[in-house]
């Protein structure tokens, strides 16, 4: 790859901060001091408290970001969609944590943290039909049922924090695009009006990535390589666009810092 030294500068200060999120993974996540937000927080719903559905967003982050750097840097092959698979899930748990930690107002945070637990539950329970197809004895039927009580339980929990439709939490639909866009709300003020816009801009555009749209392919087509081939038929090559590139990792990357930031400060520990 034909890379400038100016976005190799660019990119190593992400890669520095990414690879010391690594690390901080690898041992056991801050624990939030007793009489701090974040410990009230958790009171809502210990089955999933807020502190761990915060910080399963920057673990998911961080891990999807390290492979990122790690592709990237070892392969050194210009992969023209690949790498904003990786960037899109970063993208998403950085989002999602930031948005449950974000608000000042606890009542929120709470029920953020609520929304994404009872989501995940659905889904567990969506996956037990088709997962006892392999199952040979009852230990799909437990786990359904233990899923099926903490999903009741979540939605007492709803019920005691005011949610509008509690009773129907589970049938409760989350938008991630939403969450995108609400996250960015709590980002720094320099960053916050330029990386909404640019947040959803890359979302969309990945989430194109993801689904093998033609379109997605289309838009990576080198506008110079187009030729006719010898039956007539227009042809053009895929190029990776190391520009958008960077921009789609700042934009996960700066997520994830301000979901950390937040993190330690609600949770009353100091940065290291």
């Amino acid at each position: 790859m034909n890379i400038s030294p100016e976005w190799r500068a660019r990119a190593d200060r992400m890669f520095e901060a990414i690879q010391k999120w690594s690390d901080m993974m690898k041992v056991d996540p801050p624990t939030a001091i007793a009489g701090s937000e974040l410990a009230t927080d958790d009171k809502m719903f210990l089955p999933m408290p807020t502190s761990v559905v915060t910080w399963a967003g920057v673990l998911h982050a961080v891990e999807h970001l390290d492979a990122f750097v790690k592709f990237f840097t070892t392969s050194q092959i210009a992969y023209p969609t690949a790498y904003y698979s990786l960037l899109r899930s970063a993208l998403i748990g950085g989002a999602s944590a930031l948005w449950v930690i974000g608000p000042d107002d606890p009542l929120l945070r709470q029920r953020r943290a609520l929304t994404i637990a009872v989501d995940d539950l659905r889904h567990q329970r969506k996956s037990g039909k088709p997962a006892r197809e392999f199952a040979e004895d009852a230990t799909i039927d437990r786990q359904m049922e233990l899923i099926d009580k903490r999903l009741a339980e979540a939605i007492e929990a709803a019920e005691r924090a005011g949610m509008e439709n509690a009773a129907k939490a589970d049938r409760w639909q989350l938008q991630t695009t939403d969450i995108i866009e609400a996250a960015a709300g709590y980002l720094p003020k320099e960053s916050a009006i330029k990386m909404s816009a640019a947040a959803l801009l890359l979302w969309h555009t990945q989430s194109q990535i993801a689904h093998s749209a033609p379109s997605a392919r289309l838009q990576s087509v080198n506008r110079d390589s187009y030729y006719r081939a010898a039956d007539g038929t227009l042809v053009g090559r895929s190029v990776l666009d190391l520009d958008t590139l960077l921009l789609a990792l700042s934009a996960a990357v700066l997520y994830v810092n301000q979901a950390i930031t937040l993190f330690r400060q609600r949770a009353g520990v100091n940065a290291s």
